[in-house]
C-alpha cells in the first residue's frame, strides 16, 4: 500500500511538472494570429542594429517612409541557433 502511494504521488508530481514546463510552449502565438498572410509588405534600408539575443534576434532597419522621413523598424528574426544552423552568423550583416 505504501509503495502504491509513493507511486501515486510521483506520477501526480510529474504531471504538474510536465503541465508547468508546458505553459511556455503554449504562450507562443501562431504565425497567422500576428499577422496577415495576405498582406506582406517589403523594407527595403539599412541595417543598423542588431540584437542577437535569445528567444529571438532583432534587426533594425533604418528606411525612408513616403515623406522622406527615416524610420527605424524593427524585425523579429528566429532563434539565435536557428540562424546558426542556417549558416547566418551574427558579422553577416
Amino acid at each position: 500500500m505504501i509503495m502504491r502511494s509513493k507511486h501515486l504521488t510521483m506520477l501526480l508530481g510529474g504531471i504538474a511538472l510536465l503541465a508547468v514546463v508546458a505553459v511556455p510552449v503554449v504562450a507562443h502565438h501562431a504565425f497567422g494570429a500576428e499577422f496577415d498572410r495576405n498582406m506582406p509588405i517589403r523594407l527595403q534600408g539599412k541595417v543598423v542594429k542588431l540584437e542577437w539575443v535569445n528567444p529571438h534576434t532583432w534587426i533594425h532597419l533604418e528606411i525612408e517612409n513616403e515623406d522622406g522621413a527615416k524610420e527605424v523598424w524593427a524585425v523579429e528574426g528566429g532563434t539565435p541557433n536557428v540562424l546558426l544552423r542556417r549558416g547566418l552568423r551574427r558579422d553577416c550583416l
